[in-house]
């Protein structure tokens, strides 16, 4: 079965599964299974996988790199106890089916945590470098006390560049943490105003119905207003078609009992006569009749 085993700046150790179908990721995203806040390490940093039978690490595009056994690799196939470093994040790969165990050990105590970490048959978990590319101090003997104080000074000099970048880091991202809350209350001011103006739509949407409904109530009852108007002009129209059909059948009347008079009259010899009061009564108003009374004025006996 094979492992991770890892160790973060802060301290922060743990240990991983690894299966022959899944991908472990390694970086600051919430999605990694190997997770750090260092802000040397990027979001997804590198990957674990199983390609051709064995365990390889890639780098995901990192800002700054993957190593491992101190060299910078793009893609490579993993040995037991091979150390991978990401950042300040150290992992160190495990395959139990390469490791001897040592008699006596009964594997009571998990790897690294606890326990006789030299007894290990792996060394347990991988221990904190002082610094990105480790300096390898050696046992110092006679004659070369000298070497170790110069890779002393120079792993200090390391050291102190380090915690610079690390404060560097640990400052920027403060300022992406408190950019992050300044862009969520913006949002928050942003989808408060559209609520707002998606409030104020509706309302003048409902007000633009409001509008329309009273309009064509107002339009529908003009109409009906000039249907009533039209029936009554086409009501009008006929009464004054049969008014004067009226007076046309009374003057016609009129005229057929004059005649009849005339007719008469000379029937009978009278030398004078005058029509009747009675039945000229209202001629003046049609004119058409004028003619006749001049006419009947001068009869011949």
């Amino acid at each position: 079965m094979a492992r991770l085993l890892f160790r973060d700046s802060q301290g922060r150790e743990g240990a991983v599964e690894l299966s022959q179908t899944e991908i472990v990721y390694v970086g600051r995203g919430l999605e990694c299974a190997i997770r750090t806040d260092d802000g040397l390490v990027s979001r997804r940093h590198s990957q674990i996988r199983m390609e051709g039978g064995r365990f390889v690490v890639e780098d995901l595009g990192s800002s700054n790199g993957v190593y491992l056994n101190n060299a910078r690799v793009q893609k490579q196939a993993l040995g037991h106890a091979d150390m991978i470093q990401c950042g300040s994040l150290m992992i160190r790969f495990i395959d139990e089916s390469q490791v001897t165990v040592p008699p006596g050990y009964d594997g009571s105590s998990p790897p690294g945590f606890g326990g006789d970490r030299a007894s290990l048959p792996y060394g347990g978990p991988p221990a904190m470098p002082v610094s990105v590319s480790v300096v390898d101090l050696g046992m110092p003997g006679e004659g070369d006390a000298a070497d170790v104080a110069v890779d002393a000074q120079h792993a200090d000099g390391e050291i102190q560049a380090l915690r610079a970048d690390l404060e560097k880091a640990t400052a920027a991202y403060e300022r992406e943490v408190a950019d992050g809350k300044r862009v969520r209350a913006e949002v928050r001011a942003l989808r408060d105003c559209i609520d707002d103006l998606n409030r104020q739509v509706m309302a003048l949407s409902q007000t633009k119905d409001e509008g329309w409904n009273k309009l064509n109530e107002q339009l529908a009852e003009i109409e009906h207003l000039r249907k009533v108007i039209n029936a009554q002009e086409v009501e009008l129209q006929e009464t004054q078609h049969a008014k004067w059909a009226a007076e046309s059948a009374r003057n016609v009347a009129q005229d057929a009992l004059v005649k009849a008079e005339v007719s008469r009259h000379r029937a009978t010899g009278e030398t004078s006569w005058a029509p009747d009061a009675a039945p000229d009564a209202g001629r003046d108003e049609d004119p058409t009749h004028a003619d006749l009374d001049d006419g009947d004025s001068k009869l011949e006996p």
